[in-house]
């Protein structure tokens, strides 16, 4: 996969293996191609060590903390999204289900479909209303195959 280059580039040994999400996975489950960057979850140890790495990446959505809205580091240069949550879910409530590649985990389809669910429906956003039926015509190509 694509991710390898990103992963290389934070030049970090991650303590858990970080959880792709976003268009990166979509593309492992041939859904549609990834876009530039890498999104990845992070355990939480894992946060709190590349958050000090990264100190002035941090994004917070709007809130006035992490445990408010959601929360990443956003690393423009390495085109890597660091993500500690997404729709306020962290690392272990996502990682259910979750492809073992070994030096990373990929998002289940069902997480993948469920996360893509909340930016469509509530911004109306319409690249995620595009995932959210290519992943649904996946789902259901797969139950057909």
């Amino acid at each position: 996969m694509s991710y390898v280059k990103f992963l290389k580039a934070l030049q970090y040994n991650f303590i858990k293996p970080p959880l792709i999400v976003g268009g990166h996975a979509m593309e492992y489950y041939n859904v549609r191609k990834a876009g530039h960057d890498l999104d990845i979850m992070v355990s939480l140890n894992d946060w709190e060590v590349l958050k000090k790495k990264y100190p002035n990446t941090l994004n917070l959505f709007g809130g006035q903390t992490e445990d408010e809205v959601d929360a990443t580091l956003n690393l423009e240069h390495e085109e890597i999204d660091i993500i500690k949550t997404l729709w306020l879910h962290d690392y272990n409530e996502l990682m259910e289900g979750s492809i073992d590649l070994g030096d990373v985990k990929v998002i289940s389809l069902s997480n993948l479909l469920y996360i893509k669910a909340f930016p469509s429906i509530t911004h109306n956003d319409n690249k995620s209303t595009e995932d959210v039926k290519s992943i649904i015509k996946k789902v259901i190509d797969n139950k057909k195959n």
